[in-house]
């Protein structure tokens, strides 16, 4: 039986489960201990995202890529928590310095266990939550007004770029 594997279609936080491929787990034992589950948090082992996390809201029937690192809480209703502090720049200097302190320029499991994560109580988790998502709606929406006058400025660099090649901004000079 086939299972999705992911190592790919995540984007803007949302699995797209028909750009992820499919893959063969070689038996059930191996299907077991790569499976993937609700409230996972999958993290990028290498490469250019290396030490970026991504928290699955939901999952269908998949397994992790070995360049994945894979965590499972015991607290299932703390993962949306505990992937905030995968955003944290207390969590970020531990990734710069696993990849620049070695020689593969990765970041592994033992490293991302040794971290302590400050848990607060539920109620407190939760008002971080709301609060902080709060706020990336209004940088989302200022992103976006951002990326529409820019895209505007483009098409008036465009524009001008278009007339000045075609003499239209320039008055004739009088003899």
């Amino acid at each position: 039986e086939h299972a999705h594997g992911i190592n790919s279609g995540c984007v803007d936080g949302v699995v797209r489960w028909e750009s992820v491929p499919r893959c063969n787990p070689m038996t059930e034992q191996d299907r077991a201990k790569y499976e993937l589950r609700k409230g996972d948090i999958v993290f990028a082992r290498t490469g250019a995202t290396t030490g970026k996390s991504f928290l699955l809201p939901d999952v269908e029937d998949a397994v992790f890529a070995s360049y994945l690192i894979r965590v499972r809480l015991h607290q299932l209703d703390a993962a949306p928590f505990v992937a905030l502090f995968f955003e944290s720049p207390e969590y970020w200097s531990v990734v710069a310095e696993g990849i620049t302190g070695s020689a593969q320029g990765g970041f592994n499991a033992k490293k991302l266990s040794s971290l302590s994560i400050p848990l607060p109580p539920p109620e407190v988790q939760a008002e971080v939550i709301e609060e902080l998502s709060g706020l990336r709606r209004i940088v989302r929406k200022l992103e976006d007004g951002y990326q529409s006058e820019l895209d505007n400025l483009e098409e008036l660099r465009q524009s001008i770029l278009e007339q000045a090649f075609e003499g239209k901004l320039t008055e004739p000079v009088a003899a």
